[in-house]
């Protein structure tokens, strides 16, 4: 039993800096799901029993694209559909909009992924009580 940390990701669609591929997609939005490859490469290989993505998976407050929530959304569902991985997300000040709601409220109705909004004790299988 293991489990791999990520933190950070915060995915946008950067307008500096970045260009329009061929496929429609932003090329630094496109960077990060190049990431999100080598993570899903690493969950292939090392089979961690648990993915934490410690806050800010998404950038912009108050909105969030649906070019770039969709690809994030497919992403985390299949990480658990395919390699069975527990998915903890923990919401960053990046991924709230305002007090009680954040991007990752519809992600909390998917089986297998847990959303921490607010401080509480997870029990991890073979790791005990962990305070996230």
């Amino acid at each position: 039993m293991s489990l791999l940390i990520v933190s950070d990701l915060h995915a946008h669609a950067w307008p500096r800096f970045a260009t329009t591929l061929p496929n429609g997609v932003n090329s630094r939005f496109q960077d990060l799901l190049n990431v999100l490859d080598q993570i899903e490469n690493y969950v292939q290989e090392h089979q961690p029993t648990y993915l934490i993505i410690a806050g800010d998976l998404t950038h912009r407050r108050y909105f969030v694209q649906f070019s770039i929530y969709t690809p994030l959304a497919r992403w985390l569902m299949r990480m658990r559909a395919m390699y069975g991985v527990a998915i903890i997300l923990l919401v960053g000040n990046h991924d709230i909009e305002a007090r009680g709601y954040h991007a990752l409220g519809p992600l909390a109705l998917v089986e297998g992924i847990k959303v921490v909004d607010q401080p509480e004790w997870l029990e991890l299988e073979d790791f005990g009580w962990v305070f996230f």
